[in-house]
């Protein structure tokens, strides 16, 4: 039986965009993404989902600088 690891949903993407534009984080780095994401799921955030808020904020225009 294969463990699966926990992925963000797109709601949970959408929700965590906002949590970094409530912040006025409009150039967040890989940093500033994982903390909105343990502060939305209270755990911590997986390297594939850093990339997915990361493509998804790309998409909307936002300068993000994965490290």
């Amino acid at each position: 039986v294969a463990i699966l690891e926990r992925r963000l949903t797109k709601r949970e993407v959408k929700a965590v965009t906002k949590e970094l534009k409530a912040n006025g984080l409009l150039t967040p780095d890989s940093d500033d993404i994982g903390d909105a994401i343990s502060n939305l799921i209270h755990e911590a955030p997986s390297q594939e989902d850093i990339t997915r808020v990361t493509v998804h904020l790309r998409k909307k225009g936002w300068p993000v600088e994965l490290d």
